[in-house]
């Protein structure tokens, strides 16, 4: 993108012109910029610089922005719906409020984004990086995260119903009083996660790593627990009626008052565990008879 072009958009923006809907601007470069409220739905931005610019309110709805660079950015309540976001530059970016149903926003980076309240239902995060986001109160509905690199994520009361985080990286995260009903972590790597209170109903965590977590008072019947791993768990009043923990390793797990009516424990670890008035599957209280 030569400056004469850059110059010219500018000029028409500061003249009040704010629909440049359609526009062919790829490489555009202009960091730091003031432009809110601008109108760039369907526009061509690939490989656009707009790091640290001023972005709040503005139209990407169905935009071409591929590897665009918006590191920094304000983009709150900002639109990318059905944008192609994909391997683009979000890192440090404020995003609270966006809306970015559908987007693609593979391999992009979002780390220590602000994503508080933004909506992501049925976007495509695969491989995208969020590692120490802030996503309260956020939704991921149904959101395509194949291998998605979420560190230390804070997803507290987020709702990521039916979301698929197939082989994703969870270490650290929180989904404190989240909801995550229907939700695919089958064979994630989370140690040390924190589900406090959250909702997992009818979950997949197939042979998911989730040593050390904390699921307190969580909400786990019907879960598939199949060969996870939820060795040094704290499951306090969990709730795991119907789940089937076959082959999972419960090694030094705490089940204080959970309630594991009905569920499957056939070739589950179970050394060190406490059952202090855990209701076990066939209904009674106490140690699982040896």
């Amino acid at each position: 993108m030569d400056n004469q072009t850059e110059l010219e958009f500018i000029t028409r923006y500061k003249s009040g012109e704010r629909d440049f809907r359609q526009v062919s601007l790829p490489g555009l470069s202009l960091p730091k910029v003031e432009l809110p409220d601008l109108d760039w739905r369907g526009a061509n931005l690939m490989e656009a610089d707009l790091s640290h610019a001023n972005l709040a309110g503005v139209n990407f709805r169905e935009a071409r922005l591929h590897k665009a660079n918006f590191s920094n950015a304000n983009l709150t309540s900002s639109n990318f719906i059905g944008a192609d976001l994909s391997g683009a530059n979000l890192t440090g970016s404020q995003l609270s409020h966006a809306s970015l149903r559908g987007a693609n926003l593979a391999g992009a980076c979002l780390q220590y984004a602000e994503l508080v309240g933004s909506n992501f239902s049925e976007a495509n995060l695969s491989q995208a990086d969020l590692s120490g986001a802030k996503a309260m109160g956020a939704i991921f509905s149904r959101v395509k995260g194949m291998k998605i690199m979420a560190v230390g994520v804070d997803f507290a009361q987020a709702n990521l119903t039916s979301a698929v985080f197939i082989e994703a990286y969870v270490h650290h995260c929180k989904f404190v009083n989240a909801i995550l009903t229907g939700m695919s972590l089958e064979n994630a790597q989370g140690m040390q996660v924190d589900f406090t209170g959250a909702v997992l109903l009818g979950s997949n965590l197939r042979r998911a790593n989730l040593q050390g977590a904390n699921l307190r008072r969580a909400n786990m019947n019907w879960c598939s627990l199949r060969e996870a791993n939820l060795g040094d768990a704290k499951l306090f009043r969990t709730q795991l009626n119907w789940s089937n923990l076959a082959g999972a390793n419960l090694t030094n797990a705490l089940l204080i008052d959970a309630n594991l009516r009905r569920a499957n424990l056939s070739g589950t670890i179970m050394d060190g565990v406490n059952w202090s008035g855990a209701t076990l599957p066939d209904g009674s209280l106490g140690e699982l008879p040896e």
